[in-house]
């Protein structure tokens, strides 16, 4: 049998406003390798399995992504990169789906990496194209009720709920488009569920979970290799005060001859790192707090520093709360860098209360780092049941946690991340590709099939 090659137009304009290393970029970029990896490389005279047209990027994206030029049709559409979440978004998409219907030859499939898509998702069907939509995780649909008990403490629950215009407009895009899409991709099983509750459970068949997995930057390093990436790692120390942060991702630079810091060198296994996103569901104010108090109580462990990766409109909190001036500030860095940092940390913070998947947990256990993590849905399927966590609403629950890790015995350290590593080998981007791959070519087996029996019957 011939082997069809699929058409698969992908909105991949996101790739070009994330950092390397994290959200969209990091699933998408590993998604699309893994396909191209697996089943368009080293054929033997059969054609790729997948031609990808990549819209909303640049060649300098594609060159970034380190996909093949011979495997992919990259198209520019009218969107400023330079001007990413200010855009007409319903201008743009509209664009993009006329670009899309347009190309030829006739896109097979065309790929959401996210729940963003045009408003005439009708159109689609129309003109027999199939829709894929990942959706990570149903988080702006929770409600976070904090109460002001102590400043800086959650106390409340998380409902599935839209409590916010945010909350609104994610759960009835969901709600009211799941509909036109053929195949719904989500991340893990804690997300199924939740999504399923929100679409029906009648819609199961169209639901496809692929776990995440860490790339092969996140592996072990030694103390020689951390030596020598230690002064690029501190050339990245900023002061956060010199910055305005806007939102979860992004600030600008009030004084750019101040921000620079000169400080004293990070030691090797002699310091704790927080790295992710900054939004209210981090929870990184009161594991912060937790984290100074604990190291303030344990005075043989004063001298851990705790270095935050990155910056955004809840570091403006760590420093109204005067909690800055005992961290260490880093900028953003490339996937490298951040793998090197995470292998010479005693331990990651990973505090949140709630994820679609918790990638952070697995790249540190990949890196033989032991992550301080809370316990939520998500966690154990990474880790294991039996790992410590902390109950992220409860300061002196965090507390206890990192002081058992703090004073561990390294043998019982060991044992942890030993199991923590067994359990977290499941989890790959190959396996992710792979589950993807399926998944798209359901939504064209019953054609080959057909054409099978017909060719059968000449």
């Amino acid at each position: 049998m011939l082997q069809k090659t699929l058409h698969i137009a992908v909105e991949a304009r996101l790739i070009s406003a994330h950092n390397e290393g994290m959200g969209i970029y990091t699933y998408l970029s590993n998604v699309l390798l893994g396909l191209q990896n697996k089943y368009n490389v080293n054929l033997h005279g059969e054609a790729p399995r997948y031609h990808f047209y990549l819209l909303g990027i640049n060649e300098i994206n594609l060159k970034r992504l380190g996909l093949l030029a011979e495997h992919c049709t990259v198209t520019l559409l009218p969107v400023s990169e330079n001007n990413i979440y200010t855009y007409d978004k319903v201008a743009y998409f509209k664009v993009f789906q006329e670009t899309v219907i347009a190309i030829k030859p006739k896109i097979d499939i065309v790929f959401f990496p996210h729940i963003e898509f045009p408003k005439d998702s009708h159109l689609w069907r129309k003109h027999g194209i199939k829709v894929v939509c990942v959706v990570h995780d149903l988080i702006p649909t929770y409600f976070i009720a904090p109460s002001v008990i102590l400043r800086g403490i959650f106390s409340g629950r998380i409902r599935l709920e839209a409590m916010s215009s945010e909350g609104v407009s994610y759960y009835t895009r969901i709600k009211f488009n799941h509909r036109y899409w053929d195949k719904i991709i989500t991340v893990s099983k804690t997300s199924e569920r939740h999504l399923l509750k929100v679409i029906g459970f009648k819609q199961k068949p169209k639901v496809i979970v692929t776990p995440l997995g860490a790339d092969e930057t996140f592996r072990p390093y030694d103390k020689k290799t951390w030596d020598n990436w230690l002064p690029t790692l501190m050339a990245k120390r900023f002061d956060p005060t010199c910055y305005s942060h806007n939102d979860e991702y992004h600030a600008s630079l009030k004084d750019p001859n101040s921000a620079q810091v000169v400080g004293d060198p990070l030691r090797y296994k002699e310091y704790i790192v927080y790295y992710g996103g900054y939004g209210l569901r981090r929870n990184i104010v009161l594991a912060i707090r937790a984290c100074l108090e604990v190291l303030a109580e344990l005075p043989q462990f004063q001298h851990i520093k705790i270095v935050m990766v990155g910056y955004g409109i809840r570091t403006r909190t760590l420093i109204e709360q005067g909690l800055h001036k005992d961290l260490v500030f880093l900028k953003f860095m490339t996937k490298q860098e951040l793998a090197i940092l995470i292998a010479g940390a005693k331990f990651t913070l990973q505090p949140p209360l709630i994820e679609g998947f918790g990638l952070p947990i697995l790249e540190s256990v990949r890196l033989n780092t032991p992550p301080l993590c809370s316990d939520i849905e998500t966690t154990p399927a990474i880790i294991g049941r039996k790992y410590p966590r902390f109950n992220p609403y409860r300061l002196k629950d965090i507390k206890r946690v990192i002081k058992y890790f703090l004073t561990c015995p390294p043998a019982e350290l060991t044992r942890l991340l030993t199991e923590a590593k067994d359990n977290a080998k499941h989890f790959s981007w190959e396996k992710t590709a792979t589950l993807t791959h399926e998944a798209l070519s359901s939504l064209f087996s019953n054609e080959v099939n057909d054409n099978e029996v017909r060719n059968k019957n000449r």
